[in-house]
């Protein structure tokens, strides 16, 4: 079977696990008033990822991929490191998101089809096994370089400015003891 039958057999299932965690982000709120209520929405977002990690298998065992458990694998890393990495600079890119605010459809599929492209080419049988592995490998390396540029982006738009405001005490850098700015 060619690349090109490969991927199109993954793509639509990639995209429907796309859109089902897509789905399931749109219901994530920080409050919970009880114990069950936060527990719920808790086993809410553990079902709809345990659907997708066993209907991804069946439909694409239903579509006759051949290597199910290879392509399942291969998905697995490059839609989470891909859904991390996107979760991430969209945060960078967009100071007011918060962190739970759900992941935008197109952004979604656009993860999706990314993710079905690099699995399909890593477990199809085209190619040089190293390199195979390299586009695998690239997707964890991928999120990783996304959370760090996170990082360094909310790291310098969350400081705060302080010109022209004198703090109310200075530490002693030597006896530790703090002597007031000001004298009333």
């Amino acid at each position: 079977m060619s690349l090109r039958r490969r991927l199109l057999r993954v793509l639509p299932v990639t995209l429907l696990v796309a859109l089902a965690l897509s789905i399931a982000s749109l219901d994530n709120d920080d409050y919970c008033g009880t114990v069950g209520e936060c527990l719920g929405s808790a086993f809410d977002d553990a079902a709809v990822i345990g659907l997708s990690l066993l209907l991804g298998p069946l439909l694409l065992w239903a579509f006759r991929l051949p290597r199910v458990l290879a392509h399942t694998a291969a998905l697995v890393v490059a839609l989470g490191s891909l859904w991390y990495a996107a979760g991430e600079l969209r945060l960078a890119l967009v100071p007011g998101t918060d962190y739970d605010a759900p992941m935008p459809w197109p952004l979604a599929l656009l993860v999706g089809a990314l993710a079905a492209g690099a699995a399909t080419y890593a477990a199809g049988p085209d190619g040089r096994w190293q390199t195979r592995l390299a586009v695998l490998a690239a997707t964890p390396l991928l999120a990783t370089g996304a959370h760090l540029v996170g990082e360094q982006v909310q790291g310098t738009g969350d400081a705060p400015v302080t010109a022209g405001v004198a703090p109310d005490r200075v530490e002693s850098v030597r006896g530790g003891s703090s002597y007031p700015t000001s004298v009333s």
